[in-house]
């Protein structure tokens, strides 16, 4: 039995880059459910980075982070099972954005697509109901983790 990508999910407090804390969700990820998003992330990259030329320190900054996310997924989908992912909550929206700017792209009623391509553009339309329902419960549990216990 396989379970969903995105709906067991467990949140930590770990520490941050730079010192201080972070809330941190661990996820199972399907190697389907991450190559689509790894998919969508590199295509966000090309568009949005590598097409036109990176201008400033601020968009360099963002396609690394891009990157990194996408080299966290492919470490993970690569050996053909998915495995638990660790992600911060800009890397959820990151990945919702994606998701959502792909599949919106790239659904064309007027034109052919390959059966893989209408597969992954599904697969994405389902993720992105999940990264939000994700995202939603990540605002909920920094809420908590910022309470005084």
């Amino acid at each position: 039995m396989t379970v969903a990508s995105l709906t067991s999910r467990t949140f930590r407090i770990a520490p941050a880059a730079g010192g201080g804390q972070e809330v941190v969700a661990t996820v199972l990820l399907s190697a389907a459910d991450g190559r689509a998003l790894s998919e969508a992330l590199s295509w966000i990259r090309q568009r949005d980075y590598l097409a036109p030329a990176v201008e400033s320190a601020d968009q360099i900054l963002a396609m690394r982070a891009l990157t990194a996310l996408i080299d966290q997924i492919d470490g993970i989908v690569d050996d053909g099972h998915g495995a638990p992912i660790d992600l911060r909550q800009d890397q959820v929206a990151l990945l919702g954005e994606a998701a959502v700017r792909y599949a919106a792209e790239r659904d064309l009623d007027d034109g052919y697509q390959t059966p893989a391509e209408r597969e992954r553009v599904a697969r994405l339309r389902e993720l992105s109901h999940r990264l939000f329902d994700l995202s939603a419960d990540f605002a909920g549990a920094a809420a908590e983790a910022r309470q005084p216990h």
